[in-house]
């Protein structure tokens, strides 16, 4: 679900563009200083230095001559939105779309930092002026999608994605890995985990990948749910989550001590998590050892008191009805 590469491809665009109108410009700027400066911002941004390339931003947008063109002020956003100063980008962007009111990129790049601050009204007005000038948009549409995701309408985001790999000419993985969220979602494991398969064909998903470890679980494929989560902890990415929700396959192959091994071997960077302690929790559940298991429902909940598998086993146990079913339908990954 990263929009974040569209983002970065944004900004190459906009580089583009600064070369054509600095080279046009030459004689009231220094074009050397210009050119080897973005230049220099670029290649800065491609790997991923976004604070230095944010230096030469600030030096450059204070220059007179580049107040007259807009493009800096987006170049400088998008930046600060890699650096999750999001307040800080909206505020840039708002000088660019002022400049330029009729150009859509801005307004769509406005729409994802409004999603970023969580203000989905907003994004959403942006990303419908949008569609309202060029339906066919496929990125825009796709960021639809993304917005009802964040706000949980799983059915809109879906037919959002649809409509952004209909109207695509080329492969965009994230936009099927991003349809396979909606399905997992909307509980339909089949086609989720086809699209999360068809994305990580073109490029390395950790979020798809450790979702289809979840995926494989609730179609009970475990041995290939192992192996996605085995991928992830190979390559050290998102390792915790991977181990934690290795443990549930293993727990369904009734491998209770290889789970545990995996689980005490990320107590010290998991310990704050309250799936790690979920998942503790089912172990002592599993091995009988009740007290243990409580003591472990009792930390997961003092660090989540809105997760309902949480409130369910503790419940349970409160009321002295305790279901292996109701356990089996607790692993829910939580983290993509």
């Amino acid at each position: 679900m990263d929009e974040k590469k569209h983002m970065k491809n944004l900004l190459i665009i906009a580089f583009f563009n600064l070369f054509i109108v600095f080279g046009a410009a030459a004689d009231n700027l220094t074009y050397s200083e210009f050119s080897k400066k973005y230049a220099e911002s670029a290649q800065l941004y491609q790997q991923s230095r976004y604070q230095e390339a944010l230096n030469i931003f600030d030096e450059l947008v204070n220059d007179p001559f580049a107040q007259e063109y807009p493009s800096v002020f987006l170049s400088r956003s998008l930046t600060l939105y890699y650096l999750e100063r999001y307040d800080e980008s909206l505020k840039d962007i708002e000088i660019c779309i002022q400049k330029e009111p009729y150009v859509l990129k801005p307004i769509y790049c406005r729409s994802v930092i409004y999603t970023a601050l969580k203000n989905y009204d907003k994004a959403l007005a942006d990303i419908d002026y949008c569609l309202d000038r060029n339906p066919r948009w496929d990125d825009a549409n796709h960021q639809k999608g993304l917005i009802y995701l964040n706000m949980k309408k799983y059915e809109e985001a879906l037919e959002s994605f649809e409509r952004a790999i209909n109207n695509s000419d080329e492969v965009k993985p994230n936009f099927y890995s991003d349809r396979g969220f909606a399905y997992y979602y909307l509980k339909d494991y089949h086609k989720a985990k086809r699209d999360f398969l068809f994305a990580l064909k073109y490029t390395s998903d950790d979020d798809a990948c450790l979702c289809l470890v979840d995926v494989c679980y609730k179609l009970n494929e475990f041995e290939e749910g192992m192996k996605y989560a085995d991928i992830l902890i190979k390559k050290g990415s998102r390792v915790n989550f991977a181990i934690i929700d290795k443990s549930y396959l293993l727990f369904a192959l009734d491998r209770y001590d290889e789970a545990k091994e995996g689980l005490d071997s990320i107590f010290e960077s998991s310990n704050n998590l309250s799936s790690y302690h979920k998942a503790l929790s089912i172990y002592y559940i599993l091995t009988d050892k009740f007290d243990s298991a409580i003591k472990e429902i009792d930390i997961a909940y003092s660090l989540n008191q809105k997760d309902n598998d949480i409130l369910i086993l503790k419940q349970l146990f409160q009321n002295g009805q305790f279901n292996m079913d109701i356990v089996k339908d607790s692993f829910m990954v939580e983290e993509f």
